[in-house]
Formats: C-alpha cells, sequence, structure tokens
C-alpha cells in the first residue's frame, strides 16, 4: 500500500473529531492522526476513524508522538512506552511519559501561479464543477472569497465571477447541451472581457466509480465545448480530497488529476494550486461528512486558487496586457 495513496489523504484526520490523537509524521512530509498502537521492527500500526488499522512501514516514518502506552517489541519481548519526538521532530524515542503541547510542523500551501497573459482591461472568471465552488452550497462560496482577494490584492481591477459550480453534479451535469452547461455558457457569453473558464469536476464521478477513462471522455466533449463559446483560456482545476469511499475513492481522484494532460491542447492549461495536496496537508479542514471543506477549509483553498490567477492582473503602476472582447 503506498503512502500517497492511501494514507496522505488522512492528514490531521485527528482534530476533525476532535478527539485527542498520536501523531505520525512521515520522511515525505505527510502526517498521520490516529492512535497508535504498535511498533515493530518492521512497520508501525495506527487505528484511524477513516480507514481502521493501517500498516505505516517503519522506514518511512520520521517521527512519532502518542497520547498513551504504545506496545513495543523488539526480537525477544514486547514492552509498553510512550513515544515522543525530538525537539525538531527529527526523530522519536520512547519515553516513560507522554509529551503534551507538541504540534507537528505545518506544511505551507503549494501554490504557483499560472502563466497566463496580464490584462488591463475587464477579467471575467467562470467555475464550473461540484459543490467545492458551488455557491450557498456544499463547501460555500469559495468563487467569491477568491474574487474578494484578487481585488484586494488589485486595487481598480476589473473582476467578474460567473458561477456554474452545483453541488452534487459530476461530469454528466455539464456535457454540452445540459441545463448546468447552457447556463454558464449564456452568462460567460453576455460578459465583456479576458475570459478564463475554470474546471473542477470529478470528486462525485470518482465517488460513483466512474472509470478513469470514461471521465476522460467526457470531459474531453466538455472542454472542446468550451473553447467554441469562446473562452480566452480554459484552467484544469485539480480535484480535491474527500475521505467518505476510502482508499478507492482517493486512487480514482489521483487518477482523473493525472488525466487531466491528456486534455491539455492550446488555451487549455493545468491548474497549478495544488488542490488535492494542499487539502491532503490540512485534513483538519475537511467536514465531519468527509466531503466538504469548513470554512477554514474554504479560506485556504481561496487562497492558493487566488494566488494560481496572479498572472492575470496588470502590476501597480499599469504594466502593458493585452485585452480581450470577446
Amino acid at each position: 500500500m503506498g503512502i500517497r495513496t492511501a494514507l496522505a489523504w488522512m492528514v490531521m484526520a485527528g482534530s476533525v473529531t476532535g478527539v485527542l490523537a498520536d501523531d505520525v509524521v512521515l520522511k515525505n512530509g505527510d502526517s498521520l492522526t490516529g492512535t497508535i498502537t504498535r511498533i515493530d521492527g518492521g512497520q508501525v500500526e495506527v487505528v484511524t476513524d477513516f480507514a481502521g488499522t493501517i500498516q505505516v512501514k517503519r522506514d518511512r516514518v520520521k517521527a512519532l508522538r502518542s497520547e498513551g502506552l504504545v506496545v513495543v517489541a523488539d526480537e525477544e519481548k514486547e514492552h509498553k512506552a510512550f513515544v515522543v519526538p525530538s525537539e525538531d521532530w527529527a526523530g522519536w524515542h520512547e519515553a516513560e511519559a507522554r509529551v503534551a503541547g507538541v504540534a507537528v510542523p505545518a506544511r505551507k500551501p503549494l501554490v504557483t501561479p499560472i502563466a497566463l497573459p496580464r490584462q488591463n482591461g475587464a477579467v471575467v472568471i467562470g467555475y464550473l464543477g461540484s459543490s467545492t465552488w458551488a455557491m450557498n452550497q456544499g463547501s460555500g462560496q469559495v468563487p467569491t472569497l477568491i474574487e474578494g482577494q484578487l481585488k484586494a490584492a488589485h486595487p481598480g481591477a476589473t473582476l467578474t465571477t460567473v458561477n456554474g459550480a452545483i453541488g452534487g453534479t459530476g461530469v454528466e451535469s455539464y456535457m454540452p447541451g445540459q441545463r448546468d452547461s447552457n447556463k454558464l455558457k449564456a452568462a460567460m457569453q453576455a460578459q465583456k472581457g479576458f475570459k478564463v473558464l475554470r474546471l473542477m469536476i470529478g470528486s462525485n464521478d470518482a465517488a460513483a466509480g466512474m472509470t478513469t477513462a470514461a471521465w476522460l471522455s467526457r470531459m474531453n466533449r466538455i472542454v472542446k465545448d468550451a473553447q467554441a463559446w469562446p473562452v480566452d483560456v480554459i484552467v484544469l482545476e485539480e480535484i480535491g480530497v474527500r475521505t467518505d469511499k476510502g482508499e478507492a475513492g482517493i486512487k480514482l481522484v489521483r487518477e482523473y488529476n493525472e488525466a487531466r494532460k491528456a486534455l491539455l491542447r492550446p488555451q487549455v492549461v493545468l491548474g497549478t494550486a495544488h488542490t488535492l495536496q494542499n487539502e491532503m496537508d490540512h485534513m483538519e479542514t475537511l467536514g465531519k461528512d468527509h466531503i466538504h471543506q469548513t470554512e477554514a477549509g474554504q479560506v485556504l483553498l481561496a487562497g492558493v486558487q487566488a494566488a494560481e490567477m496572479e498572472g492575470l492582473f496588470a502590476e501597480k503602476g499599469g504594466a502593458a496586457g493585452t485585452q480581450a472582447g470577446k
């Protein structure tokens, strides 16, 4: 079982439930929260709320911290001890008492702005996807937060948000000619300016078990149709994390995200906000339904997805840029 395909999405899971929990920090920077029950020469056994008992290879573990006694097995016998991290979380050792109040070092959100032509005129950003972006549904109003952050960073920028995201939908809802697709198409066509369409579709399809090939075929039709609306740039965003379908669901989300590369063509680019990894690194922001982001998660997501769009906006002082008026 690969760590990144089965464990990384459970980062800080214990803080979601509000229960004191143990910490397992991996050498690749990921962290896992649950209850450490046993350590032997080859693995660390962790009981999680999301996936039951997980076996983590010991050579992948960087540091440990337990709230309770852990069974530690060596070649000849077993004993119980607390495990505590070194001061810099670069290692761990056994102890007679637990160490409280020691926080796992937090990862900073990953984001790389997309190389986009700077605009001095109006910018229109459209959103098509499910509840991560849905207005007043699901995760909440992430596109509104994005707009607010971009306008605050670029006073005087003319930015319009057109949100077509609907909670609970999948690729079938956004196929050419479908009501939800047509509604956003009409709204985008009514706007003037440089038009960016952001697509983040597939969370519900992965949860339903749609094969990657079937998802990719439908996404290809959606992208081709949107190019003809027309729009200036289509951004294929990473699908975010959900844990309600366990490892199988996460595996499909990863496959979908990797398959986005097959959709690249002129004016179609990959999103660089690293949505999946950022959400996995901050699993404490996943809601109790294991699907939607809490308010804290929405703010985090909006921050990285706003930074992704920075390239669109002329620098203060009026840097030269291009304009569109479709």
